[in-house]
């Protein structure tokens, strides 16, 4: 009984939630965050198609047959930029090639577009089949299931945790809001890591600077763009004002270093 009772709050809460976005956004993602144990070191990402469905060619996998069947049916049906079924898979802006790219190989992706015969593939379950829009509904569901190394390598885990959070952000503004959501409501729930000193910035989403406060001034701050490539660096500034170059729209990563060693990561909006 106590089990069962955890399994439906388990299901209330999705379905609340999914009430929550689907009022206030018209649609919505739902992530089964999944582990599988394949031989095979690579995510499995599930919308429901068969090992021997993708294998189809993309014309043959863009049919409704296939779309009718698919945890994202509603996503199809419905993107800014008009992509089929397979582009959303396994094309260039796909869940799989974004994360690919991040250096986490997967399947579905372009790189990989889909399990050869023999090989373990996990293509969606309950949960996924349950809060995605197969039968109805404007919130898409993708089952994402994680090799071992992601989750038992301690280092591995949060950096694919800190990548596919940035994919899932760039994914919701390609597909689900053509770029117009305000990315301020993506971050209730992130919680900057600061160390002992305190130190921490604000505005968040920023425009044209920071403000630092709390804690002493460390000795060098690195700010990395969503590609986790250095961009701006300060360096013996003595002011509480940092001010931004011209910089694309999208989350970054804000390092503080003192004496050399890294103490604090806060995540930071910009171009908003």
């Amino acid at each position: 009984p106590e089990p069962e009772a955890a399994w439906i709050d388990f299901h209330r809460f999705i379905a609340t939630a999914k009430l929550q976005v689907a009022q206030q956004f018209k649609k919505g993602l739902f992530i089964d965050l999944q582990g599988h144990a394949h031989d095979i070191q690579r995510i499995e990402w599930g919308s429901f198609l068969s090992r021997n469905e993708l294998q189809s060619p993309d014309d043959q996998l863009d049919r409704a047959a296939f779309i009718n069947q698919t945890s994202i049916k509603n996503l199809v049906n419905n993107n800014p930029e008009q992509l089929s079924l397979s582009e959303l898979i396994r094309g260039e802006l796909s869940l799989g090639t974004l994360t690919a790219e991040k250096g986490f190989a997967g399947v579905p992706s372009g790189q990989d577009p889909y399990p050869d015969d023999g090989e373990s593939y996990f293509s969606g379950g309950y949960n996924t089949r349950r809060h995605g829009s197969i039968e109805q509904g404007p919130i898409d569901g993708v089952q994402v299931e994680c090799h071992r190394n992601i989750r038992f390598r301690e280092g591995l885990r949060q950096t694919f945790a800190d990548r596919f959070a940035d994919v899932l952000i760039q994914y919701l503004q390609l597909h689900y809001f053509d770029g117009e959501l305000d990315a301020s409501c993506l971050f209730t729930t992130l919680i900057n890591e600061q160390s002992s000193s305190l130190f921490s910035v604000y505005p968040n989403p920023a425009r044209d600077f920071l403000y630092s406060e709390g804690g002493s001034w460390p000795d060098e701050l690195q700010l990395f763009d969503p590609m986790g490539r250095l961009v701006h660096r300060w360096e013996g500034v003595q002011t509480r004002q940092l001010d931004l170059p011209v910089l694309q729209k999208g989350l970054y990563t804000l390092m503080v270093y003192e004496k050399g060693k890294l103490t604090s990561r806060s995540k930071v909006v910009i171009g908003y």
